[in-house]
């Protein structure tokens, strides 16, 4: 994959993360985001630790439960 796309894919998760966590609707989506989190561990680039560095710097102290 192009650099674009990864650049692309966290700042619309970071969006997200930051959406969900100001307005704590992380009953909602706390399995969806498991999901993601865990489908991008198979990537390169550094990506999955981005954007588990994402995920901990948006949510909230009681999101970081996973």
């Amino acid at each position: 994959m192009w650099e674009q796309f990864y650049v692309a894919a966290e700042n619309n998760f970071k969006a997200a993360i930051k959406y969900i966590g100001e307005h704590h609707l992380q009953g909602l989506f706390q399995n969806r985001i498991e999901d993601i989190l865990c489908n991008c561990e198979s990537s390169g680039w550094g990506f999955p630790d981005d954007m588990w560095e994402i995920y901990y710097e948006y949510s909230e102290t009681e999101f970081r439960d996973i």
